[in-house]
């Protein structure tokens, strides 16, 4: 099963975001998804046992409960990003209209966190939630082409929609994360993807 794992903003931000995402997918007619960032996500040689679910879901509840508020800081110099894929000559359905987050250390552990919870992803978890930056770690399997960089989307399309974005958000701190299959991870699959749980903690 693919799944992906996902911050979900405040009401206040969640609300207009929802709004923006529903106005924009009615452009050029394309799905609609609840407004996230994605801090894990399996692609094809990443899946997770579906028997398994329990137990990662429990760990995510665990690890995540004294993890505190994870802030998502917005690169504002960059504003909206419309992410084209050089390689394949076209805009890339779920990067085309995006904005950009900065790789703070707190935002980067819990994509640290996250991956070995789900993927049993190591990559030496302990050190790396121990430094101060993360500027210079390979986050090719995370962060994918053509942007390779942490994102919000505002429309999953084929289409740059960037000119008629209303509402960028600010800066905002999650304690709610989406556990979704995502499969298939394609633009025709979207209005299959289910969600499987919700992790919520306090500050």
């Amino acid at each position: 099963m693919k799944v992906s794992l996902w911050l979900i903003p405040p009401k206040h931000i969640y609300k207009p975001l929802e709004k923006e995402i529903q106005e924009l997918a009615k452009i050029d007619k394309t799905p609609t998804f609840l407004p996230h960032i994605t801090i894990a996500s399996g692609y094809v040689e990443q899946a997770v046992e579906s028997h398994k679910l329990p137990q990662i879901i429990q760990n995510l509840k665990e690890s995540f409960s004294n993890f505190g508020a994870i802030p998502c800081t917005f690169d504002k110099d960059l504003g909206i990003v419309e992410g084209y894929n050089q390689e394949k000559q076209e805009y890339q359905w779920n990067q085309s209209t995006v904005a950009i987050l900065k790789r703070e250390q707190k935002f980067m552990q819990s994509i640290f966190l996250a991956r070995k919870i789900l993927f049993d992803d190591e990559k030496g978890f302990e050190a790396r939630m121990a430094m101060n930056s993360f500027d210079n770690v390979d986050f090719q399997d995370t962060f994918r082409p053509p942007t390779n960089e942490p994102h919000l989307s505002f429309a999953y399309s084929t289409k740059p929609l960037a000119r008629f974005v209303k509402y960028y958000p600010e800066d905002f701190e999650s304690t709610e994360l989406a556990l979704f299959e995502t499969d298939p991870s394609s633009l025709d699959g979207v209005k299959n993807w289910k969600e499987i749980a919700r992790i919520k903690w306090s500050t």
